[in-house]
Parts: structure tokens; C-alpha cells; sequence
């Protein structure tokens, strides 16, 4: 026969408790917002770290299961009738597993069903943020997350899901067609401006699918349901929704995105001012004069200026600064690694010694988890020892050693 209780658990110490010590126990004691004195026993000096131990405010339900297990499951209940009636349904579940009616897998999901869709999503967003791959590193960013958190959120709210009982493949589909004939919708800033929110394509609205058709796949696999409902949602054509065409970058684009990279953050000193358009603002006003735009054309002019214009050592960063943006943005095109991955190069990875110029990836940092050698272009190799030699003489005059642990 099955028990429901309240369990113990333990709180954080009340600001301003004082610790006494009645037969032979710690208790602390505090006074509440109203007044009231207030006396809880201490979680004992070998607890990690000072806190109280008090009564759950919900009972916990206690019996033995289909497998002859017992079991503690929290009911959520903050009276002792609602707690029995929870317990209630969970032997009569066990009896129907012991009796074959059930399977365990289906009782397993039937404790699932009543339980708010929204913690679902929660613990979903942390298993999928601690997903690690071949390497033992992480394989989703939090950028990626944060855009499934917003999806699901989205379509569960759109299609009024609460619990698990609510999920219905045919309201998601609605959903999508219903999204794609949305008109674009006006928003009014604060400031009296009107922007236009773009309907979305099919492109956004398929990424939102896919993302909800993955949470019901982990639905299944951590056996919360009995099947994936969304396991083949049809997707939108999105053979009409053509944002961005890639090509690779010519020569002389290359060429032109490197010299800018160095010249840029010495031109940004130097941009040209001009006035603008009489308004109605002040004579003094920031609003009577703006900085002209960078081209290709005028960056190197802007550069010069720039360089005159500031402090000689301020200067010189600078200058380091873009050279260490070109030379990035050299290695990611010349190499195809990742931003990650280079960020994770060290001195020690990358070996100019030899006629054939490499570096070498860990498996930890890379996206495969396989370990690899990646071989350098003759000048791009030449730039990275260029480099080397200029930290490490920066290095030496401050009294320091360019080490093999130093990222590159």
C-alpha cells in the first residue's frame, strides 16, 4: 500500500538567522517580513554549504510500481486528499503493468502526460545545450538555442499546447499555412516611426518545423511519448524563397577584403566629416555634421589621416589590430576551419619548420571530433611567421616568453 508525505528538503539560510543549539541539534532562527518568529534546523556542518532543512510545500507520492520498484514521484499537490488521489492513479497504472495491460514504456508515458508542456521544452533546451559530440565538446551554440527556445514557444502558444495530451500534428500544419498568409504588419515605435515587419518566408517557417519535429523526436526517445506525432510534417516549398546566392570570392575581392581589414580600424580616426542638412536643431548640436562612409576607394586616404591624427603608441595598436583581422580572415579562407576551431590554434599547433607548412587541429576543438593536419599556403605560411616574430619580439620586450600553450 502506497504513502503520500511531505519530503524534507533543503533552503537557503534566512538573511539574519542566528544558530543555536537545542538537545544537542543546530536550529536557526529568524524573524519574517511580518515579524514572526521563525525556527528550522540547520543542514549540519557537512552540508556543502549553510541552509536549513524545512518541509516540501507539495506531497510526494510513495508506492511500488509495475516492476515491483518503489517509487517516490511528486504529485504537485498541496493537500493530502489531492496527493491520495494521485497516488491512487499511479498504483492502478502499476496493476495494469503487473496485470499486462500495460506495457512499462506506456506507463512511463502516462506519467508524463499531465505535466505542463512548458517544462518540457525546458528540460529539452538542456539537454540539447549540453549535447556533446565525437571530441566530447559541445555541438550546439547557444545562438542555435536560444532560436529553438523561440520556435517552440511560438508554435506550442500558436497552437495552444499545454501538456502533452495537447500535441496535434494537424494544428501545426495549420500553423505553417496560416504563418505563410500573413500579411506584413506595421509596428509603431515609441518614438512615433512606423517600421514594416516582414511576413515570414518559407524558409523561416520550415526552420520552425524542423525544430518542433526534433523536440517530439526527443519526446520519444526519452520515452514521454509512445511515438513521435511530428515525426514527417511536410515541409514548404521553398523553391521561390531565394534570399542569398553564395559564390566564391575573386581574387582581387579577396585582395580588397584583406587591405581593408588592416586599414580599417586606422580609418575609422580618420573618416572625413561634413555638415548635414539644416535642421531644426541647434547650431551646436552632434546633429550638424556627420562621418562620411568608408569605401574601398577612400580607406587607405582615411588610414594615413588617421595615423596622423592619433598618439603614437595608440597608433601603433591599431595597426596591430588590423593586421591580426586580416591575417584571421586569411587562415578561415586559405584553411576552411571554423571560427571556433581557429580560436582554438596554439603556437604549438602550427609547424613552419618544414617545406610543407601545417597545422594541426585537435579532434576536441574540431567539428568532426577527428584529429588533422591542415597544410598553409607558402605566403599565407610566410604571414603567420611574420607575425610570430613580431608578438614575440612585443613579448620579449615586456619581460616575457611566446609559449607552445599560447593561442595563436
Amino acid at each position: 500500500m502506497g504513502s503520500v508525505f511531505k519530503a524534507k528538503v533543503t533552503r537557503p539560510m534566512p538573511a539574519g538567522a542566528t544558530i543555536v543549539t537545542r538537545g544537542g541539534q543546530q536550529w536557526a532562527e529568524w524573524r519574517d517580513a511580518s515579524g514572526k518568529l521563525k525556527r528550522a534546523r540547520t543542514a549540519g556542518p557537512k552540508a556543502s554549504r549553510p541552509g536549513i532543512i524545512v518541509e516540501a510545500a507539495t506531497f510526494t507520492a510513495k508506492f511500488r510500481d509495475g516492476a515491483g520498484v518503489v517509487r517516490k514521484v511528486a504529485t504537485g499537490c498541496r493537500t493530502r486528499e489531492a496527493a491520495k488521489r494521485v497516488l491512487a492513479d499511479l498504483e492502478a497504472r502499476s496493476e495494469k503493468v503487473r496485470a499486462g495491460v500495460l506495457t512499462p514504456r506506456e506507463a512511463e508515458v502516462a506519467e508524463h502526460l499531465p505535466t505542463p508542456i512548458v517544462d518540457h521544452i525546458a528540460d529539452y533546451l538542456k539537454a540539447l545545450a549540453n549535447k556533446r559530440g565525437k571530441g566530447a565538446h559541445l555541438t550546439v551554440s547557444k545562438t542555435h538555442v536560444e532560436n529553438v527556445r523561440h520556435s517552440l514557444g511560438e508554435i506550442a502558444e500558436a497552437c495552444g499546447f499545454k501538456t502533452l495530451r495537447d500535441l496535434d500534428r494537424q494544428k501545426v500544419l495549420d500553423w505553417a499555412s496560416e504563418s505563410l498568409r500573413r500579411p506584413d504588419e506595421a509596428i509603431t515605435r515609441k518614438d512615433g516611426t512606423v517600421r514594416i515587419r516582414k511576413a515570414p518566408g518559407p524558409r523561416t517557417i520550415n526552420a520552425k518545423l524542423i525544430a518542433f519535429a526534433a523536440f517530439g523526436k526527443w519526446l520519444f526517445d526519452s520515452d514521454r511519448l509512445i511515438e513521435n506525432p511530428f515525426a514527417r510534417l511536410e515541409k514548404l516549398d521553398e523553391s521561390d524563397d531565394v534570399r542569398r546566392r553564395r559564390r566564391a570570392m575573386a581574387a582581387d575581392e579577396l585582395r580588397s577584403l584583406l587591405q581593408i581589414a588592416r586599414l580599417r580600424p586606422l580609418a575609422e580616426y580618420g573618416r572625413s566629416t561634413v555638415r548635414s542638412p539644416r535642421g531644426s536643431w541647434p547650431s551646436k548640436s552632434r546633429a550638424t555634421w556627420h562621418k562620411c562612409p568608408l569605401t574601398a576607394d577612400t580607406i587607405a586616404e582615411a588610414a594615413a589621416r588617421g595615423r596622423s591624427l592619433v598618439r603614437p603608441e595608440l597608433a601603433e595598436r591599431l595597426e596591430l589590430q588590423g593586421w591580426e583581422r586580416a591575417l584571421t580572415y586569411e587562415l578561415l579562407l586559405t584553411t576552411g576551419m571554423r571560427k571556433g576551431e581557429l580560436a582554438s590554434i596554439t603556437v604549438g599547433d602550427v609547424d613552419l619548420s618544414d617545406d610543407t607548412p601545417v597545422v594541426t587541429l585537435r579532434g576536441i576543438h574540431a567539428k568532426n571530433g577527428k584529429r588533422s593536419t591542415i597544410p598553409l599556403r607558402p605566403d599565407v605560411a610566410g604571414h603567420v611567421r611574420d607575425w610570430l616574430a613580431d608578438r614575440g619580439r612585443r613579448l620579449a620586450a615586456q619581460g616575457k616568453v611566446l609559449g607552445a600553450d599560447d593561442r595563436l
